[in-house]
């Protein structure tokens, strides 16, 4: 029941994140606007977290060294998309880099 809980919480949330990106959405990295409301005023890469709890609410379900391996490499993937982003919108919009001093990028406390 774990398991399931992340899945469909991580997917509603990685819906709601993608939605409030709007037509910012991209699958690689663009700056077309600068989005800090809705989930963005509490971190910087909601859509990646929410994400990241569904995939591990996945493996909960089929744990073992391949979907480990899987699930590992996956976050790295993960925070490599999340640098390049933040290079691109540090580079594009002055402004980031003030929201980046006052806005945790994944888990408060931790990164």
């Amino acid at each position: 029941m774990i398991s399931t809980a992340l899945i469909l919480i991580g997917t509603v949330g990685a819906v709601l994140g993608a939605a409030q990106l709007g037509c910012s959405f991209s699958v690689m990295a663009e700056t077309r606007q600068l989005v800090i409301a809705g989930p963005y005023r509490f971190v910087r890469h909601p859509l990646y977290l929410t994400e990241q709890i569904a995939t591990f609410g996945l493996f909960m379900q089929f744990a073992s060294a391949w979907t480990a391996l899987v699930l590992a490499l996956q976050i790295a993937f993960q925070l490599r998309r999340m640098h390049n982003e933040e290079l691109m919108l540090t580079a594009n919009f002055p402004e980031y880099v003030a929201y980046r001093q006052n806005i945790t990028g994944l888990i408060p406390g931790v990164y």
